[in-house]
């Protein structure tokens, strides 16, 4: 496949037929034997790629993410905290402070959609999870105002009949981390006593398919893995039959500075990604029981509806409460305490400080703003940035070449689609069926 560029055009050519994104107008167009000229001729309003973030309104958030519990039972190899989350030794969040949650975000000037529950691992502190919840839905009630959706990320291995039961009975969307087969998980997915935890996670996953309620799996693919393997299916199968509703596979976000020990990076990651896609569009697609693929459906939405998903709403239209209290952006800067604003509490009658508003990233001046990729890039997460480069507005280098390959696959995988109608649209019915499947 060729790929040419043209101001405010993508290009892709394959055998005799073409696939054009118009990048300012948000026009798709699609043709055999067409000249970049007479493409380009078709466009009207040329004005060159869009290079700045659209920002998000100061006045809207949204979205709590709790971090319910600085303990956490597993010590994963790759954890991006680096260890600042605690073990069994660490703090749980209060009463007082689940209390004071509800009196500052529940009394009528926040309009709060979303509660997340993340730890450290939360369901260690699932009691007062418990009592949150209730005390909440009784406030909202009396109050007449919308009750918030609930949704938790857990290792997975404090999941038993019981607590099940209860995610089912307080409709918690949960989402279960396991990283593939147990071979795979058991390299990176350890306790702090070197000791697997499949065997666990792989309970709950039964306890809740059993019960027949829905979860999502979560799944990091490390980099050193990734650089002595290329034989993914057994890996691809294990997510295809675990019987999710949907699987979120990323790649372990890296520090740049330590990309050198790795051989033939650029090969391997450019390999995981292709098939990756195309395990998606081969296997997936077509199977009505098998998960979403979050991140490749995603990647689609983006590229077919030449439109991009936004930016993320960290600090604005979502913050990351601290089981102490203290506010961060999101869960990915916890470990740095530049970004620590503080009490949510004290800034009671500010809302302007207790969102913390990335200045710094919302700018023309991003590294990525001249990118021919910049528009459909999921790789411009601040926090993902930050911990790969220590700046959140520069994107590591492992995220930025998986992106462009996952980008280039999708595209050439498109074509056996779009050049027909009644394929396409086989193809549309289908991707609402993922879309469902991911929530998206």
């Amino acid at each position: 496949m060729q790929t040419y560029y043209d101001t405010g055009c993508l290009i892709f050519k394959k055998r005799d037929k073409y696939f054009v994104l118009d990048t300012t107008n948000n026009n798709i167009y699609f043709g055999e034997n067409y000249s970049i000229e007479e493409i380009i001729k078709e466009r009207e309003d040329i004005e060159g790629v869009r290079t700045e973030y659209a920002s998000p309104n100061l006045n809207t958030l949204k979205s709590l993410i709790l971090c319910v519990s600085s303990k956490c039972n597993l010590a994963c190899k790759y954890c991006y905290v680096n260890g600042n989350y605690d073990d069994y030794t660490g703090s749980i969040m209060k009463k007082e402070c689940f209390e004071k949650i509800i009196e500052t975000f529940f009394s009528g000037k926040y309009e709060i959609k979303d509660i997340h529950f993340f730890g450290g691992e939360p369901l260690i502190n699932w009691d007062y999870i418990k009592y949150f919840i209730e005390s909440l839905k009784e406030k909202c009630i009396a109050q007449n105002i919308p009750i918030p959706s609930f949704s938790l990320t857990t290792n997975g291995t404090l999941i038993d009949e019981n607590i099940a039961r209860e995610i089912k009975k307080y409709k918690i969307e949960v989402a279960i981390s396991i990283d593939g087969p147990k071979h795979m998980n058991d390299k990176y997915r350890i306790d702090r006593y070197g000791a697997g935890s499949f065997e666990r996670v792989y309970n709950a996953i039964n306890i809740m398919n059993n019960l027949k309620i829905d979860f999502g799996i979560e799944s990091t693919m490390p980099i050193d893995y990734l650089c002595i393997n290329n034989k993914w299916n057994d890996y691809f199968e294990f997510h295809k039959n675990i019987k999710s509703k949907y699987s979120a596979i990323f790649l372990e976000s890296i520090n740049n500075k330590e990309l050198i020990k790795y051989e033939n990076l650029n090969d391997s990651i450019i390999n995981f990604a292709n098939y990756y896609v195309d395990y998606f569009f081969k296997e997936i697609l077509f199977c009505e029981k098998s998960p979403g693929f979050f991140y490749i459906v995603n990647s689609i939405l983006k590229i077919i509806s030449n439109n991009s998903n936004g930016v993320c709403g960290a600090g604005a239209t979502q913050i990351f409460i601290k089981s102490n209290g203290d506010v961060y952006p999101c869960q990915l800067f916890y470990s740095n305490p530049t970004y620590n604003q503080g009490k949510f509490y004290d800034h009671n009658n500010n809302e302007k400080n207790i969102i913390f508003y990335f200045n710094n990233i919302y700018k023309k001046s991003h590294s990525c703003a001249s990118c021919k990729l910049y528009k459909y890039c999921g790789a411009k997460c601040p926090g993902n940035n930050f911990n790969s480069t220590g700046n959140p507005s520069i994107v590591g280098s492992v995220s930025c070449k998986f992106e462009k390959a996952v980008f280039n696959r999708i595209i050439y995988n498109l074509f056996d689609y779009i050049e027909d109608d009644s394929k396409f649209e086989i193809f549309n019915e289908l991707m609402q069926q993922q879309c469902n499947k991911c929530r998206l």
